[in-house]
């Protein structure tokens, strides 16, 4: 019989009788359980006269669990007028949908700074089941590094009938470093007693850090030299190390010193690896010997996303070598009488 459904039992004598007959009745439990897997049973038959069939009716219980077929059984006792002879039938019941199923929940955190933090995931088993479940697990894949971003587990789950949910733990490790959220795959494979539904889930660790600030020294200098060109280098710094690479164009622009007369005009991209916190610019000042004023001129950082803005510019100062030229003091003029004799 199926669960949920009833079925009817038929009780007969081997020849009618002019006397009535009674005969008792009662369900025993086997593997199924009475009030949960059926309805239990007892009284008292009554044969009349002449009769040799009597109903008997057994009723199983739909209970919602995957399990295996159960019986019970009905048996027969203290006959009047009669003797026994099959006293006992039993009675399977069937179980009447599919196998639960398996599933794993995705899960987001924030990565923490440089200690580890455990994670929990959520192993479902819907519906409940009369059986032992068991299902193994393993984490792998995504753009989380195992050693780096996480601790890799695998193993089995096992749910005792009635259990719908375990817990897995994931060891997620922490770092300061600007970067990406990163993600952990967590797979389901070779369930006993049930079926995979979502048999596949992410780990998502979600970066916490800021972004690092770019910024450069507000003020330098360089003495410009007799002729040629001298190198100033200047540096442009970040304030922590990021785990991802990133640029900053920068540019120079005049000040009181004009590009191509006083220094070499410059643009570009400096380039940051990942974990990189200095870059320089080496720019180049000419040189002359003509006592003059120091000068300047100016250099603009423009960062591209995702970095912050620190001190963006800088002033470059051209500092003036030479001295002032004296001019030698004049020459006297000596002019002498002229005398005119006759």
């Amino acid at each position: 019989m199926l669960e949920g459904e009833a079925a009817v039992l038929t009780a007969t004598l081997s020849a009618p009788s002019s006397f009535t007959i009674t005969v008792e009745f009662a369900s025993t439990d086997d593997t199924a359980v009475s009030g949960d897997d059926y309805e239990p049973i007892s009284g008292t038959l009554m044969f009349a006269p002449g009769q040799t069939n009597h109903p008997l009716t057994v009723t199983a219980l739909l209970d919602g669990l995957d399990e295996p077929q159960e019986t019970f059984s009905v048996t027969l006792a203290n006959p009047s007028y009669a003797t026994l002879g099959t006293a006992e039938a039993s009675v399977t019941i069937l179980y009447v949908d599919g196998p639960p199923a398996l599933s794993v929940e995705d899960v987001t955190t924030a990565e923490g700074d440089t200690t580890s933090k455990v994670v929990s995931l959520t192993i479902h088993l819907l519906p409940a089941s009369g059986q032992v479940v068991a299902v193994d697990y393993v984490t792998g894949g995504g753009t989380a590094v195992v050693g780096l971003d996480y601790e890799p587990i695998s193993g089995t789950l096992t749910f005792a009938p009635g259990e719908t949910s375990q817990i897995i733990t994931v060891t997620v490790l922490g770092n300061a470093l600007y970067e990406l959220d990163k993600t952990v795959g967590i797979s389901l494979s070779n369930p006993a007693n049930a079926e995979l539904g979502k048999g596949t889930a992410v780990l998502t660790i979600a970066n916490d850090d800021a972004a690092p600030t770019v910024a450069v020294e507000p003020e330098w200098s360089v003495v410009e030299g007799d002729a040629g060109l001298t190198a100033v280098v200047v540096t442009v710094t970040l304030s922590a190390p990021s785990g991802l690479s990133h640029t900053v164009d920068f540019a120079t622009a005049d000040g009181s010193a004009v590009a191509g007369v006083d220094y070499q005009a410059a643009g570009g991209t400096l380039f940051f690896a990942a974990g990189q916190t200095t870059q320089t610019i080496t720019l180049f000042v000419g040189g002359n010997t003509t006592h003059e004023a120091d000068k300047q001129f100016g250099l603009v950082l423009i960062p591209t996303a995702p970095l912050l803005a620190g001190n963006l510019t800088a002033t470059i100062t051209i500092v003036n070598d030479d001295e002032v030229v004296v001019p030698p003091p004049p020459i006297p003029t000596i002019y002498l009488p002229l005398v005119v004799r006759p």
